[in-house]
C-alpha cells in the first residue's frame, strides 16, 4: 500500500468548514459510509444532523482523511494541524493558490510546508470519492453508487469528474479523484496506488506504460 492508502480506504473522516463540509457529509451518508464522521466548525452545533466539534483538537481520534473546506489562508493552518496529529491525507477545496498568480504560488508553498509530508490533494479541487467504502470528501452531488470494485477516474478537473459520474456507463466506478493544482499528490502517484488494489484495476498491457514516455 502506498502513501494514499488511508485516503483511498478510510475508516474515519473529518470535514472542516461550513456548507461544503455539510454537503460532503450528505454524500457520505448517501453512499453508506459506516466509519467515523467528524464535522469541525467553531460555531455550528450540527452539520447534516451530526454534532460538530469546535476545533481539530477536540477530535476523538486521528482521521484517515479530511476535507478542508475553508478559505485559502485558513486552509494552510488546518493542514498544518492535521499533519501534526498524524492524519492520513487532506483534500483542499479552496482556490486562490498557484492558479492565482505570485501570491497564490507563495501560499501554495506554505501549504506544502505545513503538510510536512502528509498527502495533500489539491488545492483548488472538487475532492475525492471512494465508492468501495462510501467515503465522499466531495462538496456537491455526484452520480456514484456503493460498489465492491470497478474502474477509477483520476483527473485534474472536478467538472470532468462530476460529469463522468452522471453519465450512463457500462462500468462501475470504484474511485473518483480530482486533483486540481496537484501541488503534492499528482496523477501518477494516484495511478501507482490504485494499480493492483482489489477494488480497483490491474496494470494493463502496453498502454499502461505510455505515461512513462510523456503526458497523456
Amino acid at each position: 500500500m502506498g502513501r494514499l492508502g488511508r485516503l483511498l480506504s478510510p475508516r474515519s473522516l473529518a470535514v472542516v468548514g461550513g456548507r461544503p463540509a455539510e454537503l460532503a457529509l450528505e454524500q457520505c451518508r448517501r453512499l453508506g459510509f459506516d466509519g467515523d464522521l467528524w464535522p469541525v466548525h467553531p460555531t455550528r452545533a450540527l452539520l447534516d444532523g451530526i454534532p460538530c466539534l469546535p476545533t481539530l483538537d477536540d477530535l476523538p481520534g486521528v482521521p484517515d482523511a479530511a476535507l478542508v473546506a475553508v478559505n485559502r489562508y485558513a486552509t494552510v493552518d488546518v493542514v498544518g494541524r492535521l499533519a501534526a496529529m498524524g492524519a492520513g491525507a487532506a483534500v483542499c477545496y479552496a482556490s486562490g493558490f498557484a492558479e492565482a498568480g505570485d501570491d497564490g504560488r507563495a501560499l501554495q508553498q506554505d501549504l506544502l510546508a505545513a503538510a510536512d509530508g502528509m498527502p495533500v490533494v489539491g488545492p483548488n479541487c472538487y475532492g475525492t470519492v471512494s465508492a468501495t467504502v462510501g467515503a465522499a470528501l466531495w462538496p456537491d452531488q455526484q452520480g456514484l453508487s456503493r460498489v465492491e470494485r470497478g474502474v477509477a477516474i483520476v483527473t485534474q478537473s472536478g467538472n470532468i469528474g462530476l460529469n463522468l459520474t452522471l453519465q450512463t456507463r457500462p462500468l462501475s466506478i470504484s474511485h473518483l479523484l480530482t486533483l486540481g493544482n496537484q501541488a503534492d499528490v499528482g496523477i501518477e502517484e494516484c495511478l501507482e496506488d490504485l494499480f493492483g488494489r482489489p477494488s480497483g484495476f490491474s496494470r494493463g498491457p502496453p498502454r499502461g506504460g505510455l505515461a512513462r514516455r510523456g503526458p497523456l
